[in-house]
């Protein structure tokens, strides 16, 4: 990952064990310094800051034209106040993000390149095919879900909170591999294992979920 901001690499160093996973190719806030490292080493994610751009009036272009340079898999582009127009016209050629953003928003956002990295492994060999289970329906519906993130425990442990929010959270990741965009045969067969796992993680997290709640004689 290669990161073009005026906030971010002071967060990185603050806190920066949450991308701990993630290698970083630069932090800064020079365009040039930026440029110079992603034609190096090829990042996977860039994220950019347009507003450093202050001398380029359309944002859209300053992004299309780095991530044709860099050739990366996704580019988040940051800003501050944008026009929609400007806003639409941004999203065609990056993710859009308003800063400031912190480092655990910006790792979701990334989420699904890191996943595709790690099952693909270094030398982007397929790692071993999940078994071939279904894990099931979800068991928990998006208004339990809901629930479950704002009950309070009856003792101070908020333990249903953070697993709600998880189990949420592989839901919607199952659901973006299932339609995530296929341009080959490849891309959907890494699609169809991401969902697979992230659907077998999902069902141990709703054990765990019904567990507590069972546990706790939470009515929901």
């Amino acid at each position: 990952m290669a990161v073009l901001d005026d906030s971010l690499p002071t967060q990185m160093d603050e806190a920066g064990a949450q991308l701990d996973d993630v290698e970083i190719a630069f932090k800064g806030e020079r365009p040039d310094a930026f440029l110079s490292a992603c034609r190096e080493t090829r990042p996977h994610v860039i994220v950019v800051n347009v507003d450093l751009f202050e001398s380029e009036p359309d944002p859209a272009r300053v992004i299309a034209k780095l991530k044709e340079e860099t050739g990366a898999e996704l580019v988040i582009a940051l800003y501050s106040f944008l026009r929609r127009r400007d806003l639409e016209a941004l999203a065609e050629h990056g993710r859009p993000m308003r800063g400031p953003v912190s480092l655990a928003r910006l790792r979701t956002q990334m989420l699904s390149v890191i996943v595709k990295h790690v099952l693909g492994g270094p030398s982007g060999a397929r790692p071993e095919k999940p078994p071939a289970v279904e894990p099931g329906p979800a068991r928990f519906s998006k208004p339990q879900l809901a629930r479950l993130m704002e009950i309070s425990s009856v003792v101070d442990c908020e333990c249903p909170n953070h697993l709600a929010e998880i189990v949420a959270s592989l839901g919607a990741f199952e659901a973006y591999a299932k339609n995530c965009e296929n341009k080959s045969p490849k891309d959907a067969e890494v699609h169809a294992d991401l969902a697979l796992f992230t659907a077998q993680a999902r069902a141990i997290m709703e054990s765990a979920l019904q567990r507590i709640v069972e546990h706790e004689r939470i009515v929901i």
